[in-house]
């Protein structure tokens, strides 16, 4: 396993509530994997796959309109990160 960078905050997207649905009835699950890829190329695998690039209070969140200065929507905490492996 390779963990290309670790997640900045805790993860509270919109998900996680049961307001919004569960994909399990009564059980909230964050959605982690559902926009991840891999393709093979060349001699490296290139992997997109999401992460918490971000981290601020409650009251900064409230503060700046539910976006923690513009590094999140309000109701998703995750980025896009792409990156490369390849064998030594």
């Amino acid at each position: 396993m390779h963990i290309a960078a670790p997640g900045v905050g805790p993860e509270d997207g919109f998900s996680n509530y049961g307001l919004f649905g569960p994909v399990t009835p009564g059980v909230p699950r964050p959605r982690w994997g559902d926009y991840s890829a891999a393709v093979p190329w060349g001699t490296a695998v290139w992997l997109g796959a999401e992460y918490i690039g971000q981290s601020c209070t409650f009251s900064q969140y409230k503060a700046t309109n539910f976006t923690c200065g513009s590094t999140r929507t309000a109701l998703a905490t995750w980025d896009t990160r792409i990156s490369a492996v390849s064998a030594p």
